[in-house]
């Protein structure tokens, strides 16, 4: 009897340090395991608590029944039993990591512990036996995982229901009492053993974080060279609301913004490269009473390796509230801007609206009075004025109605009416309207159709995009210069391209174009009339179309611009009455707006 005791109490003794090495894998394990997401911490606690109790549970279960069941039932009905307890409790514990429903599963568990240790207790010579003392673990284990008092009177009524239940449980030991019933009696606690003693240090002696962190107003991490947290400081519960073990493998990982995890992660890629150290911003997610996800707060991050004897990374998190204050501002600022440039797309579109009124009027009696309508002029000079107010009236009408068009395009609200059309009518519809002017300044104009080509879109706004790309051309093509105009089929799309002789444009420059009210150039081209609407309504339309521009120039050597349709824009879209309304999401995002009157 003294030598088994001896025997037990040795491979006890090697099993100690077995059983702390076990105590952390398992955490470490349920770390990894459970997920914690929008979680509080004391939430998040529970639930790694009890998926670890449920992983190691079997472990103590199945030493029990193997001395007890052994010679009892033999080795097939102890390997049933042994897969069974493994089963259910790892499946109990996966679906706790996964799903949660905590109180569920430990309720089932506990009652579930009870029946087994009543049945241990039958088999192994009733309450004389050690195995009573099995039921202690119905006391702690609920206790351990829910730190409450109603937890501890629950396990301590399963406890005694245990004991009694062995009483009446039809099972007849075939086994005398053993000094092996000790074993996993001995083996449970030194698990409970190990566990406390984990807690103690953890709360009680200070790491070396703690002790770099007491020196900084900041939460001080050691990271591996995969960027999971191997220790974390207690400085976590004041400038994060998290306790430290929440960090911990993946989980600072898990709450960084996913928009700043590149850089997270390229932070950690350039130290392992060699890299001494990385500063940055990243966004983490804390709890929040208001906000049951969380919330997001700034925080800047300082990675470092300091090529000490410590294996891996160091990182410095401090909260930055300057950052989260310019980050507010800046969103407010350009909430104001978007605002403004509504306002101001909306102020344009009213005073267009409430010009073309008058200008009508100019143009229409300057009409009646050109033609003599009421009588001869007194004086030739009397008709050249009015002629020139008549042209005035015409040029003015053209700005205005290049605002309108490039506000309502703004707005979301210009009105698209599709249709099959042939590009030639659309082609020489264009060159009439630039004809006088091509030949004042004696400058050729080519047309390029090399066949019948159709398009499905607004027959008004094709020729819109093709009169302004035209007067562009002429506008600053020199004296005697040429400007061609083409347009092909492709696979996908509609190619119409504008090609002239002119002054070019410089690089530079080049992407400024398209912007209402911007002109770009030289001498000559300040010369010119304009307003810098012409492209930025062709860009428009084309975008409003599902299309793009192209511009290509140099200076000295001319420009080509290219506008790139869709030359399926019907067959994809769904079939609508001709004077359907389209809706353009603005490029500040305003959201879609509809045109009403």
């Amino acid at each position: 009897m003294i030598r088994e005791v001896g025997q037990g109490f040795v491979a006890l003794s090697k099993a100690a340090e077995k059983i702390r090495t076990m105590r952390a894998s398992v955490e470490e394990g349920c770390r990894r395991l459970v997920d914690t997401a929008g979680l509080s911490a004391d939430a998040a606690r529970v639930r790694l608590r009890l998926t670890g109790t449920l992983i190691a549970a079997p472990l103590i279960a199945v030493s029990a029944t193997s001395v007890v069941m052994a010679q009892a039932f033999g080795p097939g009905v102890l390997a049933v039993a042994g897969f069974a307890v493994f089963g259910l409790c790892w499946l109990g514990g996966l679906f706790v990591a996964a799903y949660g429903h905590e109180k569920a599963i430990s309720a089932c568990a506990l009652a579930f512990g009870a029946l087994l240790v009543a049945g241990l207790i039958a088999l192994g010579g009733g309450v004389a036996s050690p195995l009573v003392l099995l039921g202690s673990a119905l006391i702690f284990e609920p206790w351990w995982v829910w730190r409450s008092r109603k937890a501890l009177m629950n396990g301590t009524i399963a406890a005694f229901a245990s004991v009694a239940l062995s009483y009446v449980l039809p099972f007849e030991s075939g086994v005398g009492a053993s000094v092996a019933f000790w074993l996993p009696v001995l083996l449970y606690g030194g698990l409970v053993a190990a566990r406390i003693e984990g807690r103690a240090s953890t709360d009680q002696a200070p790491s070396a974080l703690d002790e770099i962190a007491s020196h900084l107003d900041a939460v001080v991490l050691r990271l591996n060279s995969n960027g999971e947290v191997a220790d974390a400081t207690g400085r976590t519960s004041d400038l994060m609301r998290l306790p430290p073990e929440i960090l911990l493998q993946q989980g600072l990982f898990d709450r960084v913004h996913v928009a700043d995890r590149v850089a997270y992660m390229c932070a950690l890629s350039d130290l392992r490269n060699g890299a001494r150290n990385r500063r940055l911003n990243l966004r983490l997610r804390l709890p929040d009473d208001s906000a049951p996800a969380g919330t997001y707060e700034w925080f800047s991050v300082e990675i470092m390796d300091v090529q000490s004897d410590a294996k891996g990374l160091f990182a410095i998190l401090r909260p930055s509230h300057e950052l989260e204050a310019l980050h507010a501002r800046l969103a407010e600022s350009e909430q104001r801007a978007e605002q403004a440039e509504l306002s101001k797309s909306s102020f344009l579109a009213s005073v267009s609206h409430e010009l073309r009124t008058p200008l009508n009027a100019i143009i229409g009696f300057s009409d009646m009075l050109t033609h003599e309508l009421y009588g001869r002029f007194a004086d030739p000079r009397q008709k050249e004025h009015v002629g020139l107010i008549n042209e005035a009236g015409h040029h003015l009408l053209s700005v205005v109605n290049a605002i309108l068009d490039v506000s309502k395009i703004e707005l979301g609200a210009y009105a698209l009416n599709r249709e099959e059309f042939p590009l030639e009518g659309a082609i020489k519809t264009s060159l009439a309207m630039v004809a006088v002017e091509a030949a004042r300044k004696n400058i050729s104009i080519d047309s390029r159709l090399e066949e019948q080509v159709a398009i499905q879109a607004d027959r008004r706004a094709v020729c819109q995009m093709l009169i302004n790309l035209l007067s562009n051309a002429v506008k600053f093509t020199p004296e005697g210069g040429s400007v061609t105009i083409g347009a092909e089929r492709e696979a996908s799309h509609i190619r119409l391209w504008v090609r002239d002789t002119g002054i070019g444009i410089a690089a530079e420059d080049v992407s400024r174009l398209g912007q209402p009210f911007v002109q770009v150039g030289g001498d000559y081209s300040r010369k010119a009339e304009g307003t810098g609407l012409g492209l930025a309504l062709v860009k428009g339309l084309a975008q409003l179309h599902g299309g793009s521009i192209e511009i290509n120039s140099r200076v000295g050597d001319g420009t080509t611009v290219t506008v790139l349709l869709p030359n399926d824009v019907l067959e994809s879209a769904t079939p609508t009455p001709s004077a359907e309304v389209q809706v353009l999401k603005s490029r500040l995002d305003h959201g879609a707006f509809r045109k009403t009157a």
